[in-house]
């Protein structure tokens, strides 16, 4: 979840809206399940995908592709590009088996391709980018500290209504994020992810943020 949360987290700093796509659901259906409750009630767009779910899967992505730039990105080894290939009809990239000391996939798209979608009626492109295998928010700084609770989506109608106005949603008396997770308003794996990613931003100083 910590890798999802992570690329969320970029994304809506970036302004980009999130859409998840849990692959290979077929492996754990349990587990595929279960990441999908947490994330479509955080308000992301999510769509469990197998073989026979290809073509309501496809239609669903229709609306929120047509007349977009969209780029797809995921830790190498989780099927991405395959994945393109399965939904969109293109041979997208070609690719590779698992790293044998790794188990991770090698990272055979090697550079952001930007690729024309033939099926949406106005123009709209798909961008199929390196996998990678960890983001490091322990070195980097990709959003400040203050930021960070605003690109939780889940977080954001309850912020607002914290005591302090530099309330940390960690520990304060009187936040309204952390009394959200205790009535279930706001999933605990999400607050966790939050508690984690902002140990890791809290140091850094605004100049050291990644742009």
């Amino acid at each position: 979840m910590l890798g999802i949360d992570k690329l969320t987290v970029i994304a809506a700093h970036l302004s980009i809206k999130p859409i998840l796509i849990i692959n290979k659901t077929e492996i754990n259906p349990v587990k595929a399940s279960e990441l999908f409750d947490i994330y479509s009630f955080s308000g992301i767009n999510t769509f469990l995908f197998q073989e026979n779910t290809h073509d309501e899967v496809k239609a669903a992505l229709l609306p929120l592709i047509e007349g977009n730039v969209c780029t797809f990105a995921g830790e190498s080894g989780v099927g991405k590009s395959t994945l393109l290939n399965s939904l969109f009809g293109e041979d997208i990239s070609k690719t590779s088996v698992l790293s044998d000391k790794s188990k991770r996939g090698r990272q055979t798209t090697r550079e952001s391709v930007l690729y024309p979608i033939s099926f949406c009626k106005s123009p709209s492109f798909l961008a199929d980018t390196p996998g990678f295998s960890l983001l490091d928010f322990e070195k980097n700084s990709f959003v400040d500290k203050y930021e960070l609770a605003q690109c939780f989506s889940d977080f954001i109608s309850f912020t607002d209504k914290c005591k302090y106005n530099k309330c940390s949603h960690t520990v304060e008396e009187g936040c309204a994020v952390l009394e959200a997770v205790r009535e279930g308003k706001i999933k605990k794996t999400r607050h966790e992810s939050y508690m984690y990613l902002y140990n890791c931003v809290k140091n850094f100083k605004p100049w050291e943020k990644r742009s």
